[in-house]
């Protein structure tokens, strides 16, 4: 996310795999709700993009497991 040190994917994990709300997940990251909701907007942009870098980590960190 522009001006964090946090990607675009933590937030979607956060929301989609372990259930967070904005809320939460603002509070999680000492960020401000309009930040999570901007980043969740632009994920819905770029879906596909995101979905596969994420898949990629994913992969990745099972095969060093």
């Amino acid at each position: 996310m522009h001006g964090t040190n946090l990607r675009v994917q933590t937030i979607v994990i956060a929301a989609q795999q372990w259930g967070l709300s904005s809320n939460q997940i603002a509070a999680e990251y000492d960020l401000n709700v309009e930040q999570i909701d901007e980043a969740l907007v632009f994920y819905h942009a770029h879906r596909e993009e995101i979905n596969h870098a994420i898949a990629a980590e994913q992969a990745i960190e099972a095969a060093h497991v």
